[in-house]
């Protein structure tokens, strides 16, 4: 019978122990497999490392048995620093379960100025390895040293590591400890999300009850996180509900609103009426703390002030005022909101998917408009043109204030709508598109003039690129950058060339995301000719940096 030697004893024992790091990841086969040495890589340094201990001199090749027997005999931080040079001048298959061991002996020892040395020595030598770097990260947190931890980071990722999902998850959970890590711990949950990773639901759990999760945006950001198999959104409802609870005690009134929203968003057809104090109370917040009027349902001069101040800063964008306009049909505070003021900002930016439940709630509220108030809003709504607002303000003049609008009125009103249902759907959009108001649009519209688009003329075309390059300039919705590579490859190269420099100089704003976008539009379209000539204009012309023709 033929014995294992120690190498494949430890090999396989490691193969095993660390298989939950190793699967997925992309770590190189030599790390991978634990016996293939890789190229030295003195260029990258993680900490400055200066000779370590003043052991004696040992040959190059000192074998596993001898490794075995070093590590058995380190009992202290003295013997640690004596042997550590002798150990990394093994030969290049070095396991990585020794490299862990030494990394817990620092630990346990509280040889902490170690840890760098030590995970620098292997990385010169070897290379990147999951398994070395979360015993590291595990040590650095037994002293609380999360700047180091953050350092490096920020190291593996500036040389492109091949980071797997467990060790991200590592590093999130170890910077959520502190709140100075916010940003930091954001940024690794966006790479995550962007490569696929997902946090365990022990993980999750883990995470929320950390001190950095105190707002809705890390909250919000720890649930995508999870896998949606072992969290769906009905086990998120609870959750957030005791979230909205917890931040309101704490008067974290903001972030009440936004967690508010985000359950309206996962479970739209729930009845939510439960969280309305709470969501009160952070309107009341709101308005004290950043409009600096005093709430005082009494006073309509106050409240005309309150309404316009509260529409315009803090629900400016269609996708804010559907829930706004939920919230205030069941809230108190909509015995304060003047009803004018609220339709003129409606049908100056336009709010779509208002259910005729919410607008029958509006209206139940009984709150007249004066006739002076609304010639402004019928100019407004004969602007813009938006069917359903027009459709919601004639049922609540209907029902409120019915001798405010003449028959000519609601006549041209109605006109209006009949209109609209038949125009083709690319001019509305390309309207709203324009005005900035893109970030509501429907699915069903998005497809219906990606669908349109040949029929349109070469300038309505011309049109409709500039107005998406504006929009993404502005917008992280990936649609929006669909919807511009469409309008892109619709067109020639030199009409393409054309609008290029015409959204430049009307954004007067470089962007190398949304630069890309042109190119590729044309690469993806088999047009490598024009995408290069594309790609030499905002090289060379317009300046765009960091942008090269290869990358197309």
């Amino acid at each position: 019978m033929i014995r294992p030697t120690l190498s494949k004893v430890l090999e396989r024992r490691t193969a095993v122990a660390y298989a939950p790091l190793l699967r997925g990841s992309q770590c190189r086969a030599g790390i991978a497999r634990f016996s293939l040495p890789l190229a030295r890589r003195t260029s990258l340094r993680l900490f400055s490392t200066q000779p370590v201990g003043n052991g004696p001199s040992s040959p190059a090749s000192t074998s596993i048995a001898d490794l075995s027997k070093m590590l058995s005999a380190i009992n202290s931080p003295d013997s640690l620093r004596q042997n550590l040079d002798v150990i990394f001048q093994t030969p290049a298959s070095l396991p990585t379960t020794v490299v862990v061991q030494l990394l817990k002996k620092a630990g346990d020892y509280q040889a902490n100025d170690l840890l760098p040395v030590i995970y620098n020595r292997y990385y010169e030598i070897f290379g990147y390895a999951d398994v070395v770097t979360a015993e590291v990260i595990d040590q650095y947190c037994r002293s609380y040293n999360l700047a180091a931890i953050r350092s490096l980071y920020f190291f593996l990722t500036k040389n492109r590591c091949p980071i797997s999902g467990v060790v991200c998850e590592k590093f999130f959970l170890s910077l959520l400890r502190s709140m100075e890590n916010e940003r930091v711990c954001l940024t690794i949950a966006k790479e995550m999300l962007i490569q696929g990773h997902h946090l365990s639901l022990k993980a999750v759990h883990q995470a929320l009850s950390l001190p950095a999760a105190c707002d809705s945006e890390m909250i919000i950001t720890i649930l995508r996180l999870a896998n949606p198999k072992e969290l769906p959104a009905p086990k998120m409802l609870p959750i957030l509900s005791k979230r909205i609870v917890s931040l309101s005690q704490a008067k974290r009134h903001v972030s009440v609103y936004d967690l508010y929203n985000y359950i309206v968003l996962i479970a739209p057809t729930r009845n939510h009426s439960q969280f309305l104090p709470y969501i009160t109370k952070s309107f009341e917040y709101f308005v004290e703390r950043n409009l600096s009027i005093t709430y005082d349902s009494s006073d309509s001069t106050t409240m005309r002030a309150l309404t316009r101040a509260l529409l315009t800063k803090r629900f400016n964008k269609p996708e804010d005022l559907s829930p706004f306009v939920a919230f205030i049909a069941k809230s108190p505070i909509l015995s304060g909101i003047v009803m004018d003021e609220l339709f003129l900002h409606f049908a100056a930016i336009g709010c779509k998917n208002v259910d005729s439940s919410t607008w029958s709630q509006l209206i139940a509220c009984n709150i007249p408009i004066e006739q002076s108030k609304v010639q402004p809003i019928v100019k407004t709504l004969k602007q813009n043109g938006h069917a359903d607002i027009i459709r919601g303000f004639l049922r609540y003049m209907e029902a409120n204030s019915p001798l405010a609008l003449s028959k000519d009125t609601v006549h041209e009103l109605e006109q209006i709508c009949k209109e609209n249902e038949n125009r083709p759907i690319s001019v509305p959009f390309l309207e709203r598109v324009a005005s900035g108001a893109w970030d509501g649009l429907a699915a069903a519209e998005t497809t219906a003039f990606t669908r349109e688009l040949p029929s349109l003329s070469t300038e309505e075309r011309e049109k409709a690129v500039v107005s998406l390059y504006g929009a993404a300039l502005h917008s992280r919705d990936e649609r929006v950058r669909e919807l511009l590579r469409a309008g892109v490859s619709s067109l020639g190269v030199e009409a393409v060339k054309a609008v290029v420099e015409r959204c430049v100089k009307k954004e007067k704003v470089y962007s190398t995301l949304e630069a890309k976008q042109f190119v590729l539009a044309l690469v993806r379209s088999k047009r490598v000719e024009d995408a290069n000539a594309v790609a030499q204009l905002l090289h060379d012309k317009l300046n765009v940096g960091a942008w090269r023709r290869s990358e197309a």
